[in-house]
């Protein structure tokens, strides 16, 4: 397939029909500023473009320079990523079960369940003798009112407790914020084998040691664990439920115990500062993949007749037009923390 000629923005400008204006700027004088409304698209016709960060004590860096002549749009298609993961087959129906009787009911132990008083709402039933239980089935996505709002709010709370089981199933740690993170040694070498997102066999480091200075040539070590959060939502526009994996890492120290938060959020901000949009997908990437064994989806039902089938990629689309990375330039990384002489993370 031949390529299509790169995007023209001055036969852009020439042809939209929205409103656009054309402004001459004084050097020096503001384009963009941080946490304005980004309600508008920049073309450069002539000239150039300094991109400027400041420090908290009033220092600045320039980052990088755009110029006209930068090619920067191309007519190529680009896969964009999301951190979404859709439920490929769900239940439409959950059950709230309670004894017949007096006497309460032995559960399966690790069966996604949500309690309500004296019963439980769930997608399956266990192998229960019938006489012992009363049965009530809802259809989920079609109750109405404040009793459908409290209804969703347990589905999607089984929807988050079939995706953490598997991943205890697959030997991750769940912690009470119902986060799991990779313990350090489960996997040979601590990678993960996935397809990437160029399509081809990679791998992934999920567990890492790390270490910082602490003076007189002394190095304190500590694990950077891969982690995540599964966040369900049961209306996204996907128009299935679907869950967003909002990834972290969890330090601690050498043997597991965590770091204190404040250390831990500096030495995050220190080790993770290199960290662009491709680092963070292909953990993802890395992360879903294990889960889903490598699959396109996994079902994660608890028992064998249920269909709760997650995933085995984010969900993502097509774009027309792509960013020619070549033409941004290197990237300069500019450390604008104040972090301090005594500490230096490495590799």
């Amino acid at each position: 397939m031949l390529d299509q000629p790169a995007f023209d923005p001055k036969m852009f400008l020439a042809t939209v029909n929205r409103r656009h204006t054309v402004s001459d700027l004084r050097r020096d004088e503001i384009v963009f500023q941080q946490e304005a409304a980004a309600d508008a698209v920049f073309y450069i016709q002539k000239g150039k473009i300094k991109i400027v960060v400041t420090s908290k004590q009033g220092k600045e860096a320039v980052i990088a320079w755009y110029a006209s002549n930068d090619d920067v749009v191309r007519r190529r298609p680009e896969r964009l990523w999301s951190n979404v993961v859709e439920f490929l087959e769900f239940p439409t129906v959950v059950y709230r079960v309670q004894p017949a009787g007096e006497l309460a009911l032995e559960w399966p132990a690790d069966w996604p369940r949500v309690v309500d008083g004296l019963g439980c709402w769930v997608f399956e039933i266990p192998d229960f003798d019938a006489n012992n239980i009363v049965v009530k089935p809802t259809l989920w996505q079609e109750e109405a009112g404040q009793a459908g709002s409290l209804v969703r709010r347990g589905v999607s709370n089984l929807f988050r407790q079939y995706v953490l089981r598997r991943a205890r199933a697959k030997g991750l740690v769940q912690r009470e914020d119902n986060s799991a993170y990779f313990p350090f040694g489960l996997l040979e070498k601590n990678k993960v084998k996935y397809v990437g997102r160029r399509e081809k066999a990679t791998t992934k480091i999920m567990a890492m040691e790390r270490s910082f200075r602490v003076g007189n040539d002394r190095r304190d070590h500590f694990w950077a664990l891969q982690a995540f959060q599964p966040r369900v939502d049961l209306r996204s526009i996907l128009g299935r439920p679907s869950v967003r994996f909002s990834l972290e890492l969890f330090l601690t120290q050498p043997g597991g115990a965590a770091l204190d938060d404040k250390k831990a959020h500096r030495l995050r901000r220190r080790l993770c500062k290199r960290w662009y949009n491709a680092e963070w997908l292909d953990r993802l990437l890395a992360l879903v993949s294990f889960l889903a064994d490598g699959n396109e989806s996994v079902n994660l039902a608890a028992g064998p007749t249920a269909r709760i089938v997650l995933g085995g990629r984010p969900f993502g689309l097509e774009a027309p037009h792509g960013i020619n990375e070549a033409a941004l330039g290197s990237e300069v990384v500019v450390d604008l923390d104040d972090l301090g002489d005594d500490e230096e993370v490495t590799a």
